[in-house]
């Protein structure tokens, strides 16, 4: 028989592209077991705040790291509740606690420190923040995952409609070092995330950015449960695919 050479992967971490989150809103078990069943029904609706959580923090660095997202993993959507996500956290309007709840922090809003509603918006984003690079980061983000959107859009995206982005840095030593040795897209993404690790660890140790820190630690982290979940679930499908 003869072999393909097509690279099948599987992708098993949490997608929030818009058609993903149309099917999940759709075909979500939640619906049907908040008539039967209202208990496991709020613990089903946990456990998918934190994995949607967790997508989103990921999401926000892998747009701004890479391109070529399929259609499956970016849209309107999620670049809107990443957007949501650090504008919460860089707001001191936000109370500590609430700014835990990120980019769910919407239906907070009549709880922020005494604003009129037409002046949340200019003083959420350009006046009483933390972190200005935090704000530029988010800037940033918004416009990459606008791109990576219309590219899908207007047919210019990738046929891997799950596929998370390429990273820039790997595309760079591909051409760089191919020729010498090999080089695994795998590696070069972990290898990305833990230097963001170490840069966000060192804007905290040194209290160059505290808050920008943190954030740098927090997409990071969720980048890499990503990562070797999905990872992990290659290799367990592997064996079947080779059948």
């Amino acid at each position: 028989m003869k072999e393909s050479n097509r690279d099948i992967r599987v992708k098993k971490a949490r997608k929030l592209g818009d058609p993903a989150l149309f099917y999940g809103a759709n075909n979500s078990p939640v619906w049907k077991l908040l008539l039967t069943n209202f208990g496991k029904a709020l613990l089903l609706l946990f456990r998918q705040f934190i994995r949607a959580n967790s997508a989103i923090m990921a999401y926000t660095l892998t747009a701004v790291k890479g391109g070529n997202h399929g259609v499956l993993v970016c849209g309107i959507g999620v670049t809107i509740a990443g957007f949501i996500t650090m504008s919460v956290y860089n707001s001191s309007y936000v109370w500590s606690f609430f700014s835990s709840l990120m980019s769910f922090s919407l239906p907070e809003l009549p709880s922020w420190k005494g604003l009129e509603w037409h002046d949340i918006a200019y003083d959420l984003l350009f006046v009483r923040i933390q972190s200005l690079p935090l704000l530029i980061y988010n800037a940033v983000f918004v416009l990459s995952s606008i791109f990576h959107t219309l590219k899908n859009w207007f047919g210019y995206g990738t046929h891997e409609i799950s596929k998370r982005g390429t990273s820039y840095l790997y595309l760079l030593c591909k051409r760089l070092f191919s020729k010498w040795v090999a080089v695994g897209e795998f590696f070069i993404n972990f290898l990305e995330t833990l230097l963001i690790i170490v840069l966000g660890a060192a804007l905290i140790y040194y209290q160059w950015d505290v808050y920008f820190g943190w954030f740098l630690v927090s997409i990071a982290y969720n980048e890499l449960i990503v990562l070797i979940t999905d990872k992990t679930a290659q290799l367990h499908h592997k064996p079947l695919l080779e059948i």
